[in-house]
């Protein structure tokens, strides 16, 4: 059954939430190859998800400010504004190093760890 009584785009809202903590579950599980794929997506600071959420909190800035009470201080409009140009200068900063994701690929795995020492048989005692 469809939620007629909840506009789409909050639905959609709701959807990239849900669809973000799906990706998190991924990247916990991913090897270190498709790690560095996934963050290669994220870190793109044009059209990667930082890009898009600094392009999505900008739009939330302009929508507050041009909606704003004639009079009032900057307020939500403003902390929208410092919000995406901080999210922008972290992506572009992350964004040079997403290589070490790549380099992340490059390191050899940890060695499997030994396997257990067998129980001496019952009825044994071991050395004394």
């Amino acid at each position: 059954m469809t939620d007629t009584s909840t506009p789409y785009a909050v639905l959609l809202a709701r959807d990239i939430s849900h669809r973000l903590d799906l990706l998190a579950d991924h990247l916990a599980k991913a090897d270190p190859a498709e790690a560095a794929q996934i963050m290669n997506q994220v870190l793109d600071s044009e059209v990667g998800i930082l890009g898009r959420t600094d392009n999505l909190l900008a739009t939330a800035s302009h929508y507050a400010k041009e909606r704003a009470v004639p009079g009032a201080g900057p307020g939500l409009w403003q902390d929208l504004a410092r919000t995406a140009n901080s999210v922008h200068d972290h992506a572009l900063d992350l964004e040079m190093q997403a290589g070490e994701f790549h380099a992340l690929n490059a390191r050899p795995s940890a060695p499997p760890p030994a396997p257990p020492t067998p129980a001496p048989p019952a009825g044994s005692k071991g050395r004394r």
